[in-house]
């Protein structure tokens, strides 16, 4: 079967028994589908619960499942301590769970001793998430957008540069990969271990900023994370989308950059440190450089997200909120070399950019042999 119907991450509701938000992350591995169904309760007094389902890969499972309960804080409740926790309350520890696969819809239909809530969870198709990006655009020219972008105010906005017109999504959620809690539980640590003797300064993951700088350490070097890269720069931006793209591809696709504004964002949205047991969120967050020299040199500021398709969530945000956070700008790839140049002129080249012989390299192979067409 096509196993892309049955992986990624859902979003939705169930009602009945009982009533809340619901996020479905499935993957296959080695033809079993391997699912985790996180309920969040609308009433504020009674807990969440997640779920654990693994099954043979196909359209429809069913299975009885244990349900695991966690605070509205995104702490996990022991059982040993929820009579303490939520007095009065009680729930099954196991029940029957049922999910159906159908294009981009999950039915759910879950079967407790006193009832069953269903639901459905959804999520935009490749194409749909394409569109309404391409919707948003608008096209300027490369003399156009630092005109916008010289009036800004210093440090509000975050910019981040791309080389065709792709939508927001995190290195991780560009893979096959959707289970964030094996990702947080298994893969992160055993890489800590692996750098143990390395990087000694990433063993306690326990901390909330060694395991945030870990993050964007390894997303600096090429390892898949939940994290997006975006700068405090417009220009610095600009040049990763030049740099990415293609001046000699007649029919290439246009650069863009992305420009978000973080401080009316933060007046609305905290920040979150967090990636399992907590809703769906987008958290800037400056990380403190360990290891990572890159990050200053490029004005680094990191969003954390559990969010697989981040525009669709972040126009539901402005929807909700009524104001507007995401701006997108497409330039021509035929501009490139005017931007690289203007940037040269700025003072911001590979060299610059990239610390080391690397960088060094990089803008000298551009004076040297790029410019030969």
């Amino acid at each position: 079967m096509d196993h892309d119907l049955i992986t990624g991450q859902w979003i939705g509701r169930v009602s009945g028994l009982n009533e809340g938000g619901i996020i479905v992350e499935a993957e296959v591995l080695n033809n079993t589908l391997r699912a985790v169904v996180y309920f969040y309760d609308d009433d504020p007094e009674l807990p969440n619960f997640f779920a654990v389902l693994n099954g043979n890969a196909s359209n429809e499972i069913y299975s009885f499942v244990r349900i695991y309960p966690f605070d509205k804080g995104g702490r996990e409740v022991p059982l040993a301590n929820f009579g303490a926790v939520y007095p009065g309350v009680s729930f099954d520890p196991e029940i029957g769970l049922k999910l159906s696969f159908e294009s981009n819809i999950i039915h759910i239909r879950a079967e407790y001793r006193k009832g069953a809530s269903t639901g459905i969870a959804s999520r935009r198709s490749l194409g749909d998430i394409g569109r309404t990006s391409n919707e948003r655009a608008r096209s300027v020219t490369w003399e156009q957008f630092k005109h916008e972008v010289s009036g800004l105010p210093l440090r509000e906005h975050i910019f981040r540069g791309q080389g065709q017109p792709w939508p927001l999504k995190t290195s991780f959620h560009r893979t096959k990969r959707s289970l964030m809690n094996e990702y947080v539980a298994n893969d992160i640590p055993q890489l800590s271990f692996a750098f143990t003797t390395l990087k000694p300064q990433f063993m306690n993951l326990t901390n909330p900023v060694i395991f945030y700088s870990f993050l964007g350490f390894l997303q600096h070097h090429g390892f898949p994370t939940p994290l997006l890269d975006w700068t405090y720069s417009p220009y610095i931006a600009a040049y990763f989308a030049a740099l990415d793209g293609n001046s000699s591809e007649i029919n290439a696709k246009p650069m863009r950059i992305f420009l978000f504004d973080w401080a009316s964002w933060s007046a609305v949205f905290p920040s979150i440190d967090q990636l399992i047991l907590k809703d769906l969120h987008f958290s800037p967050m400056r990380a403190f450089p360990i290891e990572n020299e890159r990050a200053v040199t490029q004005q680094s500021v990191f969003a954390m997200t559990n969010v697989d398709d981040i525009e669709g969530y972040l126009f539901e945000c402005e929807r909700r909120s009524g104001r507007n956070f995401l701006r997108i700008f497409d330039i021509s790839h035929t501009e490139r070399d005017k931007i690289l140049d203007d940037l040269e002129m700025m003072g911001i080249t590979a060299a610059s950019l990239f610390p080391g012989p690397e960088g060094i390299c990089r803008a000298e192979r551009r004076r040297r042999f790029d410019t030969y067409k």
